[in-house]
């Protein structure tokens, strides 16, 4: 095997770096940045356990038996179909042929994804225990995994097996680890602290998150064409706005009423409050596709565009202009983008 006993080979340079700084410009004004490195482990169960090392051979098989309920072929009398043997050679699977293989592929030798993470901001005390905070957070991340075919056809006339890299075999469901992702933010937040009852948190976030494919629906058209991926990422909520507070009504001992209150009633009467949580925020993006293969590579792929598609008063029934994407020409894929 490539890694000996183990289902995944060693990354040994996982080197995660940190710093932070703190300068006071005044006694109410510190300026603040920092940027680390961290990582994310590649397990070998895949993505959310669904799928994985574990579940490829020699360490699992399976076979799908497929019987009619009026007249079965296939009892308890019988015994279950025999499980077709699946030959490792060096660590390797290779197809058999009469065999069709439900195929997972994780590379052996994958490294861990990781993002570099860097901020920059300014606070500043305002007013009776009030806090403003502008700032800047951004983030590059590099190995991102996403879920692929490894032995996609290349578009094509004629049967699609002949155009595959591995014509024996059909889909490989893939988890590759060569995508790159950006984040980019402008955030702003004022805090009150509690004053006379009332405190509240104002938050605002302006923000863009910009990636090639990811988890386990990668939405990638083309594994042969990573940038042709590259796009708003399916989470990617330009703005944002939250706003939580809560009020203690002035009522109870030793506040503005009920102040002479005393046993039972200074209980039911004090600690009451008025709690708010408002959230305002942009939708998000998706990406449009088609249900004919076109490119008759056997799978989903997107139109062409031709305009940009925005309505200017748009419905719930007619959200974006469908007459500014069109099929592809024959043997091509699509170029209207991801997450657009």
């Amino acid at each position: 095997a490539p890694c000996g006993r183990a289902l995944r080979c060693m990354d040994w340079g996982d080197l995660g770096p940190r710093v932070a700084l703190a300068y006071k410009i005044n006694s109410k004004t510190v300026l603040r940045t920092g940027f680390g490195i961290f990582y994310d482990d590649y397990a070998v169960n895949g993505f959310g356990g669904t799928s994985g090392l574990l579940y490829d051979p020699p360490f699992f098989r399976g076979a799908t038996v497929s019987n009619s309920i009026t007249t079965p072929t296939v009892t308890l009398d019988n015994g279950v179909p025999a499980i077709p043997s699946i030959p490792v050679t060096n660590g390797f699977v290779y197809p058999v042929a009469g065999v069709n293989y439900v195929t997972n592929y994780h590379d052996p030798h994958g490294k861990n994804a990781y993002t570099e993470e860097y901020n920059v901001s300014l606070e500043r005390e305002i007013g009776k225990d009030g806090l403003a905070r502008i700032a800047y957070v951004g983030n590059q991340s590099h190995r991102n995994w996403y879920d692929t075919d490894i032995n996609q056809a290349y578009p094509g006339p004629g049967p699609i097996a002949s155009r595959r890299p591995f014509p024996l075999w059909g889909d490989l469901d893939s988890m590759v680890m060569d995508g790159q992702g950006a984040y980019n933010s402008l955030q702003a937040a004022f805090k009150q602290r509690v004053w006379q009852g009332l405190g509240f948190n104002a938050v605002y976030t302006y923000s863009h998150d910009i990636t090639e494919g990811t988890g386990e629906w990668g939405n990638v058209q083309n594994y042969y064409d990573l940038q042709g991926s590259r796009g708003n990422e399916g989470w990617d909520q330009r703005q944002r706005f939250t706003l939580s507070g809560s009020y203690e009504l002035p009522v109870g001992p030793g506040k503005q009423f009920g102040a002479h209150l005393t046993g039972p009633s200074a209980k039911v009467a004090s600690g009451w409050q008025f709690n708010l949580i408002y959230t305002a925020a942009g939708g998000f993006p998706f990406t449009p596709s088609m249900v004919t293969d076109v490119s008759n590579t056997g799978r989903g792929e997107w139109p062409n565009r031709l305009c940009n598609g925005k309505l200017s008063n748009p419905t719930i029934h007619e959200w974006f202009n469908p007459a500014c994407f069109t099929t592809p020409p024959l043997y091509s894929f699509g170029n209207s983008g991801r997450g657009i």
